[in-house]
C-alpha cells in the first residue's frame, strides 16, 4: 500500500444548476449547462491538494474554500447539419449537392471560474508537526492597479509570520484565484455510403479552436522572486485530420 486517506475533516457544498436542451431537429441540437457553487472544507485533498493544514490539532482554524472550489462553470455544445445535399434545403441535386452534402458541425464551449489561491510561507512554527501561514494584512485583491500576469495580485498584502507563530492568514484566500479556463472545440465530419458494405467517414478537428491559453496559477509563495507572477501557460490550438473506412 503506497497511499493512505484518513478519515479526517469534512466539506461542505452547494450549487445551483440549469440546463437548457434543444434535441436534434431542423438539424441542429443545444445543450446549455450553467454550474454556480460553493465549496468549502477544513482538509485538502491529500494527494492533490494544493494547500496545507497549519495545525493539526485544530482543523476548525483549516475552513476555508476548498481547493478545488470553481464557482462558476458554463459549457454549450452543438450539432448542426449543414443545410446542403439531398433532403437538405439547398443544393439538393447535382455534383455540389455530392461534394456538399452529408457535412455536419459539432462543436463544445466551456468556461470554467480559476481556483482559490493558497499563500506559502517559510515555516517558522518551530514546533513538529506544525506549519506556518503567512501573516495577512489586507486583501490580496489588486485595488487600484490593473492585474496583470507579472502582477496577478497585491503581494504586499502578505508577508512571513514572526517565529514561533502560525501566521494568520487562512489555508485558502477568499477573494483571489487562479486564472479562469476558456476553451472551444470544434469539429467538422462527413460519412459517405458506397453500396451496401463500404463506408468512409472524414473528420477534420479543431481543439482549442480560439487558441487561447491556460495559464498557469501563480507563484504564491512569501519570500520568491516570482510571487504573484504567473509564469506559464499551456492549452495550445491542435488541428487533426481523420479518415474511418468500415467495411
Amino acid at each position: 500500500m503506497s497511499q493512505k486517506r484518513d478519515p479526517e475533516g469534512d466539506s461542505i457544498y452547494h450549487a445551483l444548476t440549469a440546463k437548457a436542451d434543444k434535441r436534434f431537429s431542423h438539424g441542429y441540437s443545444i445543450l446549455v449547462a450553467y454550474t454556480w457553487s460553493k465549496l468549502i472544507d477544513n482538509v485538502p485533498e491529500r494527494f492533490a491538494g494544493r494547500s496545507y493544514i497549519a495545525d493539526p490539532n485544530n482543523l476548525r482554524s483549516a475552513r476555508a474554500l476548498g481547493d478545488f472550489d470553481a464557482p462558476q462553470v458554463f459549457s454549450l455544445a452543438h450539432v448542426l447539419d449543414l443545410p446542403f445535399g439531398a433532403k437538405q434545403r439547398y443544393l439538393t441535386h447535382g455534383p455540389a449537392s455530392w461534394i456538399l452534402g452529408g457535412w455536419q458541425l459539432n462543436g463544445i464551449f466551456r468556461f470554467q471560474s480559476g481556483y482559490p489561491i493558497s499563500i506559502s510561507a517559510p515555516n517558522v512554527a518551530g514546533v513538529s508537526g506544525f506549519t506556518s501561514y503567512a501573516n495577512k494584512l489586507h486583501s490580496g485583491r489588486l485595488a487600484t492597479s490593473p492585474r496583470t500576469l507579472n502582477n496577478w495580485f497585491d503581494t504586499s498584502a502578505f508577508q512571513i509570520a514572526a517565529p514561533f507563530t502560525l501566521g494568520n492568514d487562512s489555508r485558502n484566500e477568499p477573494d483571489i484565484r487562479t486564472p479562469g479556463s476558456t476553451d472551444y472545440d470544434l469539429g467538422l465530419n462527413r460519412s459517405q455510403q458506397f453500396g451496401e458494405n463500404l463506408k468512409v467517414q472524414f473528420r477534420a478537428e479543431a481543439f482549442n479552436l480560439t487558441n487561447t491559453p491556460s495559464y498557469d496559477a501563480p507563484n504564491s509563495t512569501v519570500g520568491s522572486p516570482n510571487f504573484g507572477r504567473v509564469l506559464g501557460g499551456s492549452n495550445n490550438r491542435v488541428l487533426q485530420l481523420g479518415l474511418r473506412i468500415s467495411y
